[in-house]
């Protein structure tokens, strides 16, 4: 059986905000806080991604 952890453990960067563990995948009430949760994750590792690109 395939979990996210297993999953995660084969990426070379994985995001997973703190801030949304409240919410479920199905949640989209929250649709714009949990993309401004992500964006603003994405963006605090920006560097970092772009190290992984070059």
């Amino acid at each position: 059986m395939s979990t996210t952890k297993t999953k995660a453990d084969t990426c070379d960067l994985f995001l997973e905000p703190v801030a949304l563990r409240k919410y479920s995948v199905f949640d989209t009430a929250h649709a714009n806080e949990i993309f401004r949760i992500g964006y603003k994750a994405a963006m605090n590792s920006k560097a970092e991604l772009l190290k992984m690109v070059q």
